[in-house]
């Protein structure tokens, strides 16, 4: 009968013939070994292997390759654009924070022009963190304008001054 023997069980457990992984990364020594017979001298190590146990890629995923958001406003739910495939997305950072800024879920537009945005994830024993970026554009809102009325412009004729506009806020 061979028998299966490890240096390190918190890393590897031998399970009858089969191996667990229950750690962290790591590597360990699997020991080969036969219970005695007539043929085999008892607790005498045959061979002996070294596993490796090691972490699962993650995949992050955003929904779009560009996110578009107006200077001044927010996206409140940035975590519904980008998944991972094994874990909860742990971090999103903004690549320049003058442009964009990022807290917990929030994003908020502060300057027009463009940045990225990086999600990672959290990772467990089992999948490694994994990271994936967006490019995030900042830019100016259409503001609703109070035009001059077709009654403030009926009497206009070319080479006449335009009424004033009211002004914007």
């Amino acid at each position: 009968t061979i028998e299966y023997k490890t240096a390190d069980a918190s890393v590897i457990a031998v399970e009858g013939n089969n191996l667990k992984g229950i750690g962290e990364e790591g590597s360990v020594k699997i020991m080969l070994a036969t219970a005695g017979n007539d043929e085999f001298l008892p607790d005498t190590t045959y061979a002996t292997v070294e596993a490796f146990v090691t972490q699962l890629p993650d995949e992050v995923t955003w929904t779009s390759d560009s996110i578009v958001i107006v200077k001044g406003e927010e996206i409140t739910d940035i975590l519904s654009y980008v998944s991972s495939a094994h874990n909860e997305i742990a971090t999103i950072v903004s690549g320049n924070e003058a442009i964009a800024t990022v807290d917990g879920a929030v994003v908020s537009g502060i300057e027009v022009g463009v940045t990225t945005l990086t999600a990672t994830s959290a990772g467990d024993k089992y999948y490694a963190t994994a990271s994936a970026t967006t490019k995030v554009s900042v830019v100016m809102g259409v503001q609703d304008l109070d035009l001059p009325s077709e009654e403030d412009l009926k009497d206009v004729t070319l080479g006449d001054s335009l009424p004033a506009f009211p002004e914007q806020v």
